[in-house]
């Protein structure tokens, strides 16, 4: 059915996803990112631990929205898997910096 099915955007999503888990264990670079910038001292604003990851969501949905933009606008070649896993990473790093440190 219809509301089964998944489309090309859906699918670039997972796909984000899958890439992006590693880096939200509790080892990976998001948690030590943001433990570090909530130690940090020297941020304008206050930090709070929400406005934080706040942040950090809504840059990484503007990173699923390029690559879905890409996508549609390339039909004959979209991003591949390995691109996004090139692509991904680096925007993540990206927008750590702007999320957790932007402020500061």
């Amino acid at each position: 059915t219809k509301e089964t099915e998944e489309t090309p955007d859906m699918v670039v999503q997972q796909q984000v996803a899958d890439i992006l888990s590693e880096h939200f264990q509790p080892d990976g670079i998001v948690v030590k990112a943001l433990e570090w910038a909530l130690k940090k001292e020297g941020h304008i604003m206050e930090l709070t631990r929400m406005r934080a990851l706040g942040s950090l969501f809504s840059m990484l949905n503007e990173c699923v929205r390029r690559i879905i933009t890409y996508n549609n606008n390339h039909t004959d070649f979209p991003l591949s898997t390995d691109a996004m896993e090139q692509y991904v990473p680096k925007f993540v790093v990206y927008s750590l910096i702007w999320a957790f440190a932007g402020d500061s």
